[in-house]
Order: C-alpha cells, then sequence, then structure tokens
C-alpha cells in the first residue's frame, strides 16, 4: 500500500511526482514493467526516497491507475451533484476509464492481466468499488448501505474482468464499443433517475 505523505511539503511531493513521472516514462518505454531499481536509477533518487513513498513496485502500478480513477471519479461526482443526466455521467465516466486504458495499453495489459500483478488487479478492483460506492451514492435512488457495497464491488469486478480481458485481446471491439456495452450491463437506477434501487 502506497505510504502517506505530507502534501505540504514540497520535497516530498517533487519526489513522489520525480517517482510517477520516471515510472510512466519506464511504462511507456516498456510495457511490460518496471523495477525499483529502474525507477530509483532512472529517477536519480536514493533507495530510502523511494521507500518513503511506497512499499514496492505494485505500489507504483497501483498508484499510475489510482490517480486517473480520483480524477474521474471526481468529475462523476461533481456532475451528479450538478444534476446532470446519469446516463451520460455514466457513460463520459467510463469513455474516460477506457480512454486512459487504451491510450497505455500495453502496460495496462500486462498489469491487469498479468498474474504476476494480481495484487494490483485486486486493489485497483476495490479501489474502482470505493469510488462507485460514491458516485451510487449521490445518484438520486439507490439501495440501502449492504446492497450499495454489493452493487459497487460486483460492477467494479465486472469492469475490471471486461477490460482487463479487452486489453489482452479478447473481445474484437473498438473501446467506444466496449464503453457502450460495459454502461450498459450497470444497475439502470445508476443510469435512470425514473427506476427505483430494489
Amino acid at each position: 500500500m502506497e505510504r502517506s505523505f505530507d502534501r505540504s511539503d514540497p520535497r516530498a511531493l517533487r519526489s513522489r511526482t520525480a517517482i510517477l513521472e520516471t515510472a510512466r516514462a519506464l511504462a511507456d518505454a516498456s510495457p511490460s514493467g518496471f523495477t525499483v531499481s529502474e525507477i530509483i536509477y532512472a529517477a536519480a533518487i536514493s533507495r530510502s526516497t523511494f521507500y518513503a513513498h511506497f512499499r514496492d513496485a505494485d505500489d507504483v502500478y497501483f498508484a499510475l491507475l489510482d490517480d486517473r480513477l480520483d480524477a474521474i471519479s471526481q468529475s462523476d461526482l461533481e456532475a451528479r451533484q450538478r444534476g446532470d443526466d446519469p446516463a451520460q455521467i455514466l457513460l463520459t465516466g467510463h469513455a474516460r476509464v477506457m480512454r486512459h486504458l487504451a491510450e497505455h495499453r500495453e502496460f495496462f495489459a500486462a498489469v491487469l492481466a498479468s498474474p504476476e500483478r494480481a495484487k494490483v488487479r485486486e486493489r485497483f478492483t476495490r479501489r474502482l468499488a470505493e469510488l462507485l460506492v460514491r458516485s451510487m451514492d449521490a445518484a438520486p435512488s439507490h439501495p440501502n448501505p449492504v446492497e450499495l457495497q454489493v452493487a459497487a464491488v460486483y460492477t467494479a469486478a465486472g469492469f475490471t474482468a471486461a477490460a482487463s480481458d479487452w486489453l489482452a485481446g479478447a473481445f474484437d471491439l473498438d473501446e467506444a464499443e466496449l464503453t457502450r456495452i460495459v454502461v450498459a450491463m450497470t444497475p439502470e437506477w445508476l443510469r435512470n433517475p425514473e427506476v427505483r434501487a430494489p
């Protein structure tokens, strides 16, 4: 799990940013992955600086996924609070996640579909479920808290599985087609304010 750091400390923020930017560059250069040693060398940082922010390479893989999810989730929440069309919110959010995955397809295929990175995939699914709970809770109609959790976990796991298989080439679909199918599979009460949650 990524270590917490003082976001008000400019030096710590610079170090974390350098680590993530270096990891992105390494991922673009070699989609099969990177090691802690490669990050340390390329970022020109000490091992202790790396470990002040992350426990291992999996933490960095996850951080690369999580940063984008946070931004998309925040946009989704703001759109729900403004009262935007729920179906459009879902379509836009899913399309943004799929676009990000497609832009770095080889890297995310290696991360999400790789047995060696199963912990990253599990953390991605759990984090996606947490963010879905926030979004679902903001919907006009939603089930009780336990059913909301179940719906979020189910939706997150389904999305992760479909996206991972698509990244690995299992589906002959473009990202827009996959996005449309995945959105159609979400709970109807999340897409349509006229439908009451069970």
